[in-house]
């Protein structure tokens, strides 16, 4: 035993070594394309992922594999990008199921697959990744998803997600383009790549949505995704449930960009801020009443004549804030501008504790179609004549 510590004894598995003789012999020998990268970052593929992609022999370093292909998501036109590649995207951790794609060579037809990718972990660490690719017979090619030729048309945007990994099955173009992606760009990817940042996802709402849908019912609601470029949309969602032939369960989700509906809301409420601080800030006291002529706001300085806080004059009549003096007129001059005869009218009344004499000044407000919406009425003291 050396100063350093007791050496390995290095022994030889005869047994083991002709095990992973025999695995690497059956995974070369497969019909369908298998690739593989491990922690020395060398890719090495099987004889038919090299006949597929006309690679050699000899593993090859991780950026010159990816150089040297040329997957395309099924229909798009783009190529993908190095780090978009299955078998990259689960060496990040990322399990990749059944995404759709297109291998063309020159002066070939394309060939379509269905390649799904797994990280390979030594713990909680990723030390290499695999990729198996399934090649679509005509008929598969032909059915792809039910009914997808119908969906591509639908204006709303249209997913399927895998219930079990959360992975994207089928997006409509509406779907995808909304969020920047080529058609069937999305599909096997998680759904966590588009969830927006946010402290309630996938926590909050997704576990709210599947109590939902465990229930047989439908979630409705909105959420923040992402955009491909990074930048974010508001999206309305509808999700339900659905089994397949087999059993397996999928979730449908219809879904629109209502960025433009919560803006102008958004919009709206600062107009209503703004002109609740200008009424509030009105020198003249005034309050607004519905069509029915209750109160729906009042501003400080009518609080103050009536010498009661504000919240105490909301949902009672005009009249009983400020009583008329002829009440029987008074109401005759109501009904006439709600029929439309008139727009505005004054009423002698009361107001406040001490009974204070007062003008109330009332102006109707109507809607495109002529009928009365609302009413503006301003209540000023009668000055004392000397």
């Amino acid at each position: 035993m050396s100063g350093l510590g007791r050496r390995r004894r290095v022994t030889s598995d005869p047994e083991g070594m002709a095990e992973a003789e025999f695995v690497a012999t059956v995974v070369e020998e497969l019909t369908e394309p298998v690739v593989s990268i491990g922690s020395d970052g060398l890719v090495r593929s099987n004889r038919r992922a090299r006949e597929l992609h006309g690679l050699p022999a000899q593993p090859l370093p991780r950026a010159r594999w990816a150089a040297r292909h040329r997957v395309f998501g099924r229909g798009a036109e783009r190529a993908f990008a190095p780090e978009e590649l299955p078998l990259l995207r689960a060496l990040d951790g990322e399990e990749v199921t059944a995404v759709e794609i297109e291998i063309r060579r020159p002066g070939d037809s394309a060939e379509v697959f269905a390649v799904s990718a797994h990280p390979i972990r030594r713990g909680r660490r990723v030390v290499g990744a695999l990729s198996v690719l399934h090649a679509w017979s005509a008929e598969e090619q032909a059915s792809g998803f039910p009914y997808a030729d119908v969906l591509q048309h639908a204006a709303d945007g249209i997913a399927v997600m895998c219930a079990v990994t959360g992975a994207f099955i089928y997006t409509n173009d509406a779907w995808s383009a909304a969020l920047g992606y080529e058609p069937g760009e999305l599909a096997g990817r998680h759904v966590s790549t588009v969830n927006a940042p946010s402290d309630r996802l996938p926590r909050g709402i997704a576990a709210e949505m599947l109590e939902t849908l465990e229930r047989g019912g439908v979630w409705r609601g909105e959420m923040e995704l992402r955009r491909r470029d990074g930048s974010t949309v508001w999206w309305e969602q509808v999700v339900s449930r659905y089994d397949d032939d087999l059993g397996r369960p999928a979730w449908i989700v219809v879904g629109r960009d209502v960025g433009a509906r919560r803006a102008g809301a958004a919009e709206l409420r600062d107009a209503e801020r703004r002109f609740r601080m200008a009424f509030d800030a009105l020198p003249v006291a005034a309050a607004l009443t519905d069509e029915d002529g209750r109160v729906v706001a009042v501003n400080d300085a009518l609080a103050a004549l009536a010498g009661v806080g504000s919240e105490e004059l909301l949902g009672r009549a005009l009249e009983a804030v400020a009583e008329p003096l002829d009440l029987e007129a008074a109401r005759a001059l109501i009904t006439a501008g709600r029929r439309g005869d008139l727009s505005r009218y004054r009423v002698d009344a009361r107001c406040g504790p001490s009974g204070a004499a007062v003008v109330v000044t009332t102006t109707i407000v109507r809607g495109v179609d002529g009928r009365a919406l609302q009413a503006v009425a301003v209540v000023e003291p009668v000055q004392a004549s000397s």
